[in-house]
């Protein structure tokens, strides 16, 4: 894009000075040396943070050292946590679904011990859990996990807070309550029952 002639009647220095630039750059172009450039027809890369502000300077120095400041780096965590917290879910419900389409023993198969002791009335020792038994005992374990990474993420969370500039408040992030996650939690992973668990004596 050529700049406007304008000046070139004027008889200020600085003036003269810009239209000899431009005439030379254009001068340039028709030679071609600009063609083949490093990044040429590629948009820029810029380093600077849009938020950076005052402190510019510092992330540039920060970056160059391969260094963040520590809200960046919480950032990240986050949504490290968030991740696996989310994985963590989509896993157990994977094994429940899978634990659900099994195909179940019928009742008239007595062979196996849990099913017989079901319909019999036996006592069902600890070492031969009934099938929900276990699924219950894996979303158990599952639930103290996905609570424990809550916390986790919850203490990362204020801890970011706290290290954001003053500019920069508007990024703050929500903090996460144990009873938050875990009512998260069971609307994702609702507790089962054993169907006849329900069941109501005469």
């Amino acid at each position: 894009m050529q700049r406007p002639h304008t000046l070139e009647s004027s008889d200020d220095p600085l003036s003269k000075w810009v239209h000899c630039v431009d005439r030379a750059i254009e001068a340039a172009q028709e030679r071609g040396d600009f063609d083949n450039l490093p990044g040429h027809g590629k948009p820029l890369m810029l380093d600077e943070h849009p938020y950076a502000g005052d402190r510019a300077l510092g992330f540039h120095v920060l970056n160059n050292a391969g260094i963040k400041p520590l809200w960046m780096e919480l950032d990240k965590e986050i949504q490290g946590l968030r991740v696996r917290m989310q994985r963590l879910l989509d896993q157990v419900r994977g094994q429940a679904a899978s634990t659900v389409s099994a195909p179940c023993p019928r009742p008239r198969d007595v062979s196996s011990s849990w099913m017989r002791r079901l319909i019999t009335g036996e006592r069902i020792a600890d070492s031969t859990p009934l099938p929900d038994q276990g699924r219950e005992r894996r979303r158990t374990a599952a639930r103290r996990e996905y609570l424990r990474l809550a916390a986790d993420l919850d203490e990362k969370i204020r801890v970011y807070n706290h290290a954001l500039p003053p500019e920069l408040r508007h990024l703050e992030r929500i903090r996460l309550c144990e009873a938050d996650a875990a009512r998260v939690f069971e609307a994702a992973l609702p507790a089962n029952r054993h169907p006849l668990s329900n069941r109501k004596d005469p």
